[in-house]
């Protein structure tokens, strides 16, 4: 591989954002009222992976709706991952 696509690579993996990044982003969007499909096109995602991203989510909240997913984290609760690490 040319040296020039082996920095363009490196480059493009520095420049990519992480699972854990995406994740805030969706939560943030929904915490603005945003559906999936407006979440998906600010992130240059698809709304299925919008949609997937807002589903672990979910699971790490431990709640089973987008409304409850909503009201948990704008009143500041935790992920159920964060709050037991936090706890030892």
């Amino acid at each position: 591989m040319p040296d020039a696509s082996r920095r363009s690579l490196r480059s493009c993996k520095h420049k990519s954002p992480n699972k854990i990044d995406r994740q805030r982003n969706v939560l943030d969007g929904l915490l603005q009222g945003r559906t999936h499909k407006e979440i998906a096109r600010m992130l240059g995602i698809s709304q299925l992976t919008a949609r997937v991203y807002q589903e672990r989510l979910m699971e790490k909240f431990g709640v089973a709706s987008r409304v409850e997913l909503i009201v948990c984290a704008s009143n500041g609760h935790l992920p159920k991952d964060e709050r037991s690490s936090q706890q030892n």
